[in-house]
C-alpha cells in the first residue's frame, strides 16, 4: 500500500515565539521524503492564540434591594480538561475582567473586575431607567497579559 500518514512526535514540535500584535506569519513544513520545498499556510492573527477564551455562561439575578448581579465562568488557554474537579487554572497573572454596558438610549460604560462577578446597582438602574434606557448589552471579556478576550454578551431589559 501507498497510505500517506503523518507522525507528529512530542519531542519534534516546536513552538513559535511571534510577538504580540504581529497580523501573519508564514510557517513552511518540511517533512522527510516531501517533494519540492515542503507546503507553506500563511496564519492572520497569530497571536489570538495567547489571549484568553471568552467568558461563559453570563447570568443575572436580581437582588432584593434591587440591584443585578451579574457572574459569569471564565475559561483558560492552560486549562482544557477538568482534571481535579476544580476550576481550571488561571494562565495569567491576574484575574481581571472588563465589562461594558450599553443602552439602547444614553450612553454606554465600563467598569473593571477582579471577580468572575459585576454589580449593577439599582441606583445606576434606576437613573438608566429615567434617562429613557429600556434594554442593556453587558459584554465581559477577560483581560490577558497580552489584550483581552472577545466578549461574552448578555442583552436584557432593565425594567
Amino acid at each position: 500500500m501507498s497510505d500517506r500518514f503523518v507522525l507528529i512526535e512530542t519531542d519534534a514540535l516546536l513552538a513559535l515565539n511571534v510577538a504580540a500584535g504581529t497580523p501573519e506569519v508564514r510557517v513552511i513544513a518540511i517533512g522527510l521524503g516531501d517533494p519540492g520545498g515542503g507546503v507553506a499556510r500563511t496564519a492572520t492573527q497569530p497571536s489570538a492564540a495567547v489571549l484568553p477564551p471568552a467568558p461563559v455562561h453570563v447570568k443575572r439575578t436580581r437582588l432584593s434591594n434591587g440591584d443585578v448581579k451579574l457572574q459569569w465562568i471564565r475559561r483558560s488557554r492552560d486549562g482544557w480538561r477538568w482534571a481535579d474537579g476544580a476550576d481550571a487554572p488561571l494562565s495569567e497573572e491576574t484575574e481581571a475582567y472588563k465589562v461594558d454596558l450599553a443602552f439602547d438610549v444614553g450612553s454606554a460604560r465600563s467598569a473593571d473586575t477582579a471577580a468572575p462577578e459585576f454589580t449593577y446597582t439599582n441606583a445606576s438602574r434606576l437613573a438608566d431607567i429615567a434617562g429613557g434606557a429600556v434594554n442593556v448589552t453587558v459584554s465581559v471579556r477577560q483581560t490577558g497579559v497580552y489584550g483581552p478576550s472577545r466578549a461574552a454578551q448578555l442583552i436584557f431589559p432593565i425594567t
